[in-house]
Formats: structure tokens, C-alpha cells, sequence
């Protein structure tokens, strides 16, 4: 895919990345002949991943969210609507056409209990963290000190 912003694995800051990144979005917008790209936000707090998309005039049956690979995948379409009068139309600024953005997600991502929503052109995609394991506690029984003490008597 095109778009392949990966936010998680890598956390310092490259200026050098950052700018090939925009070169290769920038890119993408002349190549795919005026596709839009719909606007992202990705939010993480301890427990979970928040990954709002804002789709204004997408239909709910028009996008498909996947998670595969530790990849979430969101694409769809954007139909444009059909003029009724055969007058002149002296701006044309709203996009249509289809869409897919993808973003790598971390590993503790538990990808079971991903759950996405859609309310008012606004689609929102949250991934559950696994809950990090806690370290157990091991106690250390008598047993060694015992048998050394009773070989130590046998030897005295």
C-alpha cells in the first residue's frame, strides 16, 4: 500500500525520514489523479489504541476495516453525488472516489478484541493492549539450607 506510516516501531525522531515520508505522500496525491486521502488521528493512552478517521459522505456499507500482519487496513469508497440540472458548476472541490490507508500496530495490540464504530461520518477503531504480564513473586523455601545443615552435623 501506499501509505504505510509506521508510528510505533521506531521512536526517535528522524528529520530525514519525516521528509521522505511527506515527499512520498506528496507524490501519491499527484499520482493517484486526485484520490483523497481521509484524515487520521491516532491516540494511545495505557490500555488501548484510538484510531479516528474522519469519512464525511462515506457510507457505513462503503468501509471495510482488517487487521492482519499486525496491520490495520481501512479502505473504502466515497460515491460522488449525481447532479439533477445540467447547469455550470463554477467550483468543484469535493472528492470522491475509493481510499485505503494502512498503519502498522504494535505487537501487544490484542487483535481479538479490535472494535470499530462509525456515527456521523466519523469511524473509530480501537485496539485493546494485551495486558502486560507482572512479574510473579517466587518464594525460596528451607529445603537447601536444611540439607546442608544436616550434612554439616554429620561431618562435625
Amino acid at each position: 500500500m501506499k501509505y504505510d506510516l509506521d508510528f510505533f516501531r521506531n521512536n526517535a525522531w528522524e528529520p530525514f525520514r519525516e521528509l521522505g515520508l511527506l515527499q512520498k505522500r506528496m507524490n501519491s496525491l499527484i499520482e493517484d489523479n486526485g484520490k483523497w486521502v481521509p484524515a487520521c488521528d491516532i491516540d494511545e493512552n495505557e490500555s488501548r489504541y484510538l484510531v479516528t478517521v474522519d469519512l464525511p459522505g462515506v457510507s457505513k456499507e462503503n468501509v471495510k476495516v482488517e487487521f492482519q500482519d499486525g496491520a490495520l487496513f481501512i479502505s473504502g469508497d466515497k460515491h460522488a453525488e449525481r447532479r439533477e440540472d445540467k447547469g455550470t458548476r463554477h467550483l468543484e472541490e469535493r472528492t470522491s472516489g475509493s481510499f485505503k490507508r494502512w498503519f502498522a500496530l504494535p505487537s501487544e495490540v490484542d487483535a481479538a478484541k479490535i472494535q470499530a464504530s462509525y456515527e456521523n461520518g466519523v469511524l473509530k477503531i480501537t485496539a485493546p493492549k494485551i495486558a502486560a504480564s507482572k512479574p510473579t513473586q517466587i518464594p525460596i523455601g528451607e529445603g537447601a539450607a536444611k540439607q546442608s545443615g544436616a550434612s554439616a552435623r554429620s561431618v562435625a
